[in-house]
């Protein structure tokens, strides 16, 4: 009982303080504060740029066995969907793998790779994205936790014979942060330039500006392994629909105003340090 408290603390300790999180898939993703995220149906659980946790999308019914028939240990964490009874499998890391530019390339190699052997065996879906997962914090999932210690990466490798590289095809650098960083990316683009388009265009026209930078940047970023179109859109909805919904003319004034005032008082505090210190030198030289 207590491996399974302790590993529910260590997974919201390790689920980013801005997560994206949904309650319907159909309207995109957002990003949510943390305390509001843990409570949604869909929720981002690994940091952009550490996976923490490795999430396979099963999507036969009634699955919540598989890794027995396929002879891999008990996940961490299992949810299923109530109606058809597919399920997500959640196997917490004891250490967690870099997903950065610089990341040490042998290690992220090995993960991926038992990354997709293990996804193979479970006939879990190739092309997850791995972005978010069914919350294993909702009861609306009847979540279960196993108890199971955190796993070594050698410790499940240890099921295989031998590791097969990852095909070309399949998408399994998508558990592993690139589309987080496309995120990240367009999201920056879609903040300076949202009230241009609402002032002088529409909705439409600044989503469909966004899905062609996400399909520009994939097609840059991602050319040797490309993520599914439908993640592209997913992406492009998701942060159009955040700005224009977030973003106004009298918001941006308020944080103009804000940041004015803070460059003020930040001047003046400079100003009272600098005078504060000549009429200390003038008192030293007056004592000479």
């Amino acid at each position: 009982m207590f491996n399974i408290e302790n590993n529910r603390e260590i997974l919201k300790s390790q689920i980013p303080l801005k997560p994206y999180a949904t309650n319907d898939l159909d309207f995109g993703l957002t990003i949510q504060n943390k305390n509001k995220a843990l409570d949604m149906l869909y929720l981002q659980v690994n940091h952009p740029l550490y996976l923490h946790t490795m999430v396979f999308d099963l999507d036969k019914e009634n699955c919540f066995y598989e890794f027995e028939n396929a002879h891999l240990p008990i996940p961490s964490f299992i949810t299923k969907s109530p109606d058809s009874g597919r399920c997500h499998y959640g196997y917490m890391l004891n250490a967690p793998i870099s997903s950065t530019e610089k990341s040490r390339q042998k290690p992220v190699k090995f993960a991926r790779a038992l990354y997709y052997n293990m996804a193979t065996r479970l006939g879990a879906d190739l092309g997850y994205a791995g972005l978010i997962t069914k919350n294993p914090l909702n009861p609306h999932w009847s979540p279960f936790w196993s108890g199971a210690d955190l796993y070594e990466l050698n410790d499940l490798a240890d099921c295989f014979d031998d590791l097969e590289d990852p095909k070309k095809r399949e998408n399994t650098e998508l558990a592993f942060g690139r589309n987080v960083e496309m995120f990240d990316t367009q999201r920056q683009w879609a903040y300076k330039n949202v009230l241009k388009y609402k002032n002088e265009s529409s909705f439409d026209a600044f989503y469909k500006e966004l899905l062609l930078k996400c399909e520009t940047f994939n097609s840059f970023a991602n050319y040797n392994n490309l993520l599914p179109y439908k993640e592209l859109v997913s992406t492009a909805k998701s942060i159009a629909k955040f700005c224009w919904k977030e973003f106004s003319n009298e918001k941006l004034h308020d944080i103009q105003s804000k940041k004015q005032k803070a460059r003020r008082s930040k001047r003046t505090e400079k100003q009272k340090l600098h005078t504060k210190t000549l009429l200390e030198k003038a008192i030293m030289i007056n004592e000479e």
